[in-house]
């Protein structure tokens, strides 16, 4: 699909009669966005009795379609999204996807579905909204299907079969 759809770009480009520099320079802006696949689509949960001083840690997955939103969220802690995670739904609209869960202690949840609006995209990354202090910020690589395990001060990421 990605070899058609530059076949059509330059073919488009040649027949509007512009120049090779031009098309050049075209080219590198069309294609510099780097956009990747986003293959998870399932993720379970599994928490321990004692998390976040026995209070329910809201999860949010993130889904990034455009690489200044996934930039600017990875420049983020947790407690700077959760801040401002209303704002940034609505700000970036377009270019951001969130799924949410409120975790509870000793709570399991498997192979809870995602259905993301694109499949590429700049990356997908997790946030978990803790009491304590960290990051707690993970990104996710190609995994289809990943468990969260959520800890008593933070989150482990494990991709599942």
């Amino acid at each position: 699909m990605k070899t058609i759809s530059f076949h059509i770009y330059i073919l488009s480009m040649i027949l509007s009669g512009c120049s090779p520099d031009v098309m050049n320079s075209l080219s590198q802006t069309f294609f510099s966005t780097k956009l990747k696949p986003l293959w998870l689509h399932t993720v379970s949960f599994e928490s321990d009795e004692n998390i976040n001083d026995y209070s329910p840690v809201k999860i949010h997955v993130l889904y990034a379609y455009e690489k200044g939103v996934y930039d600017k969220l990875l420049s983020m802690n947790s407690d700077q999204y959760f801040n401002q995670a209303e704002q940034l739904k609505e700000d970036f609209n377009e270019s951001l996807q969130v799924f949410e869960w409120d975790i509870i202690r000793s709570q399991i949840l498997n192979d809870q579905k995602i259905i993301p609006r694109k499949p590429t995209g700049s990356g997908i990354i997790v946030f978990a909204n803790y009491l304590s202090p960290g990051a707690h910020r993970k990104t996710i690589g190609s995994d289809e299907k990943i468990k969260i395990k959520l800890h008593e001060n933070d989150f482990e990421i494990t991709p599942q079969k």
